[in-house]
């Protein structure tokens, strides 16, 4: 090989590993908007299966008929669970306070807004 060859050879390789690097940041990008769109989603499922099991809650009793659940009768175990599902996203990342809402936290990241949002709730 002579140096002709070697410099074209590197140029080559530098070329792909240009390539390589901006595939791997649009797949880092695409990963980080399905994380949030994930996020968000999970979210929003257990607040309509919530909202769900509050409202259209139905007990069947011994005569047959059903009974409909009042949404007043848990309003402490819903707060309390509604803290706990927020503590619980947060404790996995997501941001829970209201500009960042549903987006991934950097790990170790404490945010003090989803914590004035923790904190707000007690």
């Amino acid at each position: 090989m002579d140096y002709q060859d070697i410099k074209q050879l590197f140029d080559q390789s530098s070329e792909q590993l240009i390539q390589l690097n901006e595939t791997v940041a649009q797949l880092t990008v695409a990963l980080n908007d399905l994380m949030e769109e994930n996020n968000r989603l999970r979210i929003r499922n257990q607040d309509l299966m919530a909202l769900f099991s509050q409202n259209y809650h139905t007990n069947t009793n011994e005569s047959g008929t059903s009974t409909q659940q009042l949404p007043a009768e848990n309003s402490t175990d819903d707060s309390i669970s509604g803290k706990a599902r927020l503590q619980t996203f947060y404790d996995e990342g997501i941001h829970v306070c209201h500009p960042y809402f549903g987006s991934q936290r950097y790990p170790d990241e404490e945010c003090m807004f989803c914590q004035g949002v923790l904190d707000g709730l007690e």
